[in-house]
């Protein structure tokens, strides 16, 4: 188990609803005090999960109290069906809590195209209400999983240790995400009005996890939370959001880089970064392209960082008026590339290279803008 900081306005229970026949936890209830403010950020697929699309609708009509999370099942693919099951857990939800049915966010995640057992998240509810704890993210980072080969989450005190975050987050396979599979639940103590917290929830995932990639497969169903139960008392505001900001993006840098680890065949971290481009679009165009090859990913498998593969990659995107003459590359510092070509003072062998971390920066004297991506050497992913 993980140890995670309780955040004063938030409760957790997990259980399991046995969803795909096993005893392992799969069904979490996140409750949220009722003056909470909770931000949403969700999957750029056209091919919305039914979850999704009720969480999209539902946070524009109530201030939500509830979370429910089941795993095993993605509820993905599944039509006017899958709405109508994942209403029917809501409603149950609501009822028994004395709730509203438009108070309940519902996630999933797990197989695309199965009908979720409603009936088994429906008799397994009551058990997880009865386990609801402030202390319960640990249990509930492990009840999030599906093919992640353990539980992630972190916590943070700052603002002169008068306000805590904490957070947790599942995924290993299917990612690429653009709001992977991915579901994240992070929470905060301090107080933040709606659209400040709606800002800090878009600008921290656009800059850690919409910058990783594993199989370059965006989820249905990726979602993520930020919660602001207001319970330190620290009113966060326009002159120490940047404080506030800081940790928080911190946070996520660490729930990011945990999903970047995870899958069991990964031994490298891929750091790219792309400096001195024409726009962040086209830097982190670049980085994807690279962080994305075939190539790049099998030589790293191979222990091979060949530098012609991230030239390749970086052809793949049509620049205009790229100039090869004035691209340099460094692998873990070492200039590989000067100028367009090999550097020709390069001593040692590419393997001497090698480190958990192989961070690729790629300088393209095309202006003054950088993005940087995170990824591996993994190539896919197990269903």
């Amino acid at each position: 188990m993980i140890n995670l900081v309780p955040i004063n306005g938030v409760r957790l229970g997990t259980t399991s609803a046995g969803i795909l026949d096993k005893t392992e936890p799969d069904l979490v209830v996140l409750e949220l005090q009722r003056d909470c403010n909770l931000a949403g950020v969700f999957t750029s697929s056209t091919l919305k999960a039914a979850p999704v699309k009720i969480c999209e609708r539902n946070l524009s009509l109530r201030s939500p109290e509830y979370i429910i999370v089941n795993t095993g099942i993605a509820n993905s693919g599944t039509g006017k069906q899958g709405l109508i099951d994942a209403e029917s857990v809501c409603k149950y939800l609501a009822e028994i809590t004395n709730s509203h049915i438009e108070a309940v966010m519902p996630c999933s995640t797990g197989k695309v195209g199965e009908y979720l057992p409603v009936k088994k998240i429906l008799t397994a509810i009551p058990k997880a209400l009865k386990n609801l704890s402030p202390s319960g993210w640990s249990e509930a980072a492990q009840g999030i999983l599906t093919i992640d080969s353990g539980p992630k989450g972190t916590s943070k005190t700052i603002m002169d240790d008068k306000v805590n975050i904490t957070g947790i987050v599942k995924g290993s396979g299917m990612i690429k995400p653009n709001m992977a599979t991915m579901l994240a639940f992070i929470a905060t103590d301090a107080k933040i009005d709606q659209e400040l917290l709606n800002y800090a929830l878009t600008q921290a995932v656009n800059k850690t996890f919409n910058r990783l990639t594993i199989d370059r497969d965006t989820s249905t169903n990726d979602s993520t939370f930020l919660i602001a139960t207001g319970k330190s008392g620290v009113v966060v505001d326009d002159g120490n959001f940047d404080i506030f900001y800081s940790g928080l993006v911190s946070l996520f840098d660490e729930l990011a880089l945990a999903i970047i680890k995870d899958p069991v065949d990964a031994k490298h971290i891929l750091e790219i970064s792309v400096i001195n481009a024409a726009s962040e679009f086209e830097a982190s165009r670049i980085a994807f392209e690279i962080a994305e090859s075939l190539s790049v990913k099998t030589a790293i498998s191979n222990r091979n960082p060949f530098w012609g593969y991230i030239l390749v990659a970086i052809g793949h995107v049509n620049l205009n008026d790229l100039n090869e003459k004035k691209i340099n590359i460094w692998i873990n510092e070492n200039h590989v590339v000067i100028d367009g070509c090999v550097n020709p003072h390069l001593t040692g062998d590419v393997d001497d290279l090698f480190d958990e971390v192989l961070a690729m920066k790629i300088d393209l004297a095309r202006g003054l803008a950088s993005e940087r991506v995170l990824s591996n050497e993994v190539l896919h992913h197990a269903i």
